[in-house]
């Protein structure tokens, strides 16, 4: 029930979702989730689930969805998911966000462009980096985007370790994130 098709399914119609409420995988298929649903206090508990890790915590503002928006732009498979795990797995074509979702975000990602990953790493040069990150900034957004990587800027993951990620993800496609 945590998988992106449910996941998707409780993001685009809440309580009266069909597949998130279902027995099991193989109910899910087809929209038969209404025939074998879960029981009650189990739907009560992917409820508190999915409101408490819905979309509140905005996992498309992570640097990897920054990332696809600033190389892909409106063609990105990452940030234009559904769900946490759909983007992590590139599936926004097949596992979509709504219309106006995806607008949100295109808007956050225009106004947020300096947290791309490759900005952040120019940043972290100091004075030997082209500071791309100051591009069009006051004085008072250059000591704010300062102060933002200060506190946000952590070590990024090796391509080793997107790589294992990555297979981690195509093995357990039906994990929640």
């Amino acid at each position: 029930w945590k998988a992106p098709t449910c996941a998707d399914d409780w993001a685009k119609n809440g309580a009266n979702g069909k597949k998130w409420g279902a027995v099991d995988p193989e109910a899910t298929k087809g929209d038969e989730g209404d025939k074998k649903p879960a029981s009650d206090p189990e739907k009560e508990e992917r409820e508190d689930w999915y409101r408490k890790h819905g979309d509140a915590d905005d996992w498309w503002k992570r640097p990897e969805f920054i990332e696809d928006f600033g190389k892909e732009g409106t063609t990105g498979k990452k940030w234009t998911a559904g769900n946490p795990t759909a983007g992590a797995l590139g599936l926004g074509h097949e596992c979509p966000a709504s219309g106006p979702e995806k607008k949100k975000r295109e808007d956050w990602y225009k106004d947020n462009w300096w947290k791309a990953p490759e900005i952040c790493d120019d940043w972290a040069k100091g004075p030997d980096g082209e500071e791309k990150w100051k591009k069009d900034a006051t004085p008072e957004q250059e000591k704010a985007r300062d102060e933002w990587y200060k506190q946000n800027k952590g070590n990024p993951a090796t391509p080793e370790e997107k790589a294992d990620r990555d297979a981690w993800y195509r093995k357990h496609p039906t994990e929640p994130s």
